[in-house]
Parts: C-alpha cells; structure tokens; sequence
C-alpha cells in the first residue's frame, strides 16, 4: 500500500479514487454506516484509506464540519470497530490491533480531514455484521454471495484434499519401490542359499559315496585273502591223496 499523499496546504485533493483510496465529503452516521462495506473490501483486498472532509468528484478539500470534541468522538467511532463486531475475520474473531487507525490531518488553517488507513492482516478474509463479504475493485466495492463463498471455501478445501492425497500416493509409490527393492534382495539371497545347499549337498553325496568305496574295499580285500587260503588248502589236499 502507497504511503499517504501529502496534503499541507493543498485546497485539491492529490489523488483520484482508486483500489486504494476513497473521498468522503463529511463523516455523519449515514455516511460512516455506509463506510462499512468499503472498509470491509478494503480488508479483503490491499488495504487503503477512506478520507473524510473530500468532494469525491472535483477532489476539492472542504474539511469536516466539526469541532474539536466533535472531531475526537468521530474517531472514538472509528475505534469502536475493536470493541464491537460491526467487522470481524471469517472466523468471527476482533479484528487485530492497528487494522484500522483513524487521525485528523490539519490540511489548512481550520479546515481538518480525517484519514482512516485500513492495515488488513495477510491471508485473512473479513465479513461484515450481517455475514456480507465486500473486495475492492478499481474504485468500486462488490459482494461475494454467500454460495459464491461457500463454492471458494469447498474448492481451497478440495484443492487442500488433493495436495493431501497426491502426497500420500507418493509416499506410497515409495513405499512400494522400497518393499520391491526389499523382495529382489530376499529372492537373490534365496538363490544364493539354494545354490549352497545343492552344493553342499553334492559334497556330501560325494563323501559319503567314497567313504562307502573304502568301507567295501576294507571288507572285500580280506575276504579274499581268506578265500584264496582255503582255496590253496583245498589244492594241496587233493595233492597229497593222489600220491597215497
């Protein structure tokens, strides 16, 4: 937001109506009740200021038709605004302190204007008493329906939903590829183990196999030196009966 234009001494008004700035001509109850719309759009929008004692058309600075004490209890209105609920954020909570600030600005001898500037906190939306949303566009204030606000508020809350879900599905694609990376290991080491086993197995066989060859020969290479002896006993018997 511009700072505020300086007015010492001017009789027209240095700057036209804008998102940021709107011209009052005086500050009585029914144009400070029809400022609360335009405070309000203020809010939703960039901030700005309202001036009071200004001819919105030709700009010309007339000041506010008050005295002193007069003047001071227009700006007792104004900070009012803390205290009752004409304004409130969405969540029907005060505004903050120093949203809204009122001071009376000297521009000549008697002739004194009063400057509202309208601070509205960022990412905050703001409604009236009635439950009213006002922005500020160009030089004019509109309203947001309240479905139209409704419809806003569901699409930031499916918008918001959205960014939740696409975060879990990625979380979960994670997941998912850590789990697979996990099962490929198991598999290869499952080979692995599977080759060993077969391995050992074979030498085992192998082992067995050789030690069952030597079992049978320590068995059978006796046996055969017997069996040759009694064949040798047999031979000599027959020999001796041929010469009786």
């Amino acid at each position: 937001m511009e700072p505020f234009p300086d007015v010492t001494n001017k009789t027209i008004f240095p700057a036209l109506e804008s998102h940021t700035m709107e011209l009052k001509l005086g500050v009585s109850p029914v144009i400070k009740n029809k400022c609360i719309p335009t405070i309000c759009a203020f809010l939703n929008a960039k901030g700005g200021y309202i001036v009071f004692g200004v001819e919105d058309k030709e700009r010309r600075i007339v000041g506010v038709q008050a005295s002193g004490h007069e003047l001071n209890n227009e700006l007792l209105w104004f900070d009012n605004f803390y205290h009752v609920r004409r304004i409130t954020d969405s969540n029907g909570d005060y505004l903050e302190p120093g949203t809204l600030e009122a001071r009376i600005i000297e521009v000549r001898t008697e002739i004194r204007i009063i400057v509202l500037t309208i601070r509205p906190t960022p990412g905050k939306t703001y409604k009236c008493q009635d439950g009213s949303v006002w922005y500020r566009l160009s030089a004019s204030i509109f309203r947001i329906k309240e479905h139209s606000q409704e419809k806003e508020s569901d699409r930031f809350i499916n918008e918001k939903k959205k960014r939740e879900l696409s975060k879990e599905l990625y979380n979960l694609k994670e997941d998912f590829k850590n789990l697979l990376g996990a099962a490929k290991n198991i598999d290869k080491q499952l080979d692995m183990l599977s080759d060993a086993v077969n391995t050992d197995i074979l030498h085992r066989k192998e082992m067995v196999e050789k030690d069952m060859e030597e079992q049978k020969y320590n068995l059978i290479h006796p046996l055969q030196y017997v069996i040759c002896g009694m064949s040798i006993c047999v031979l000599t018997t027959k020999i001796a009966n041929l010469f009786i």
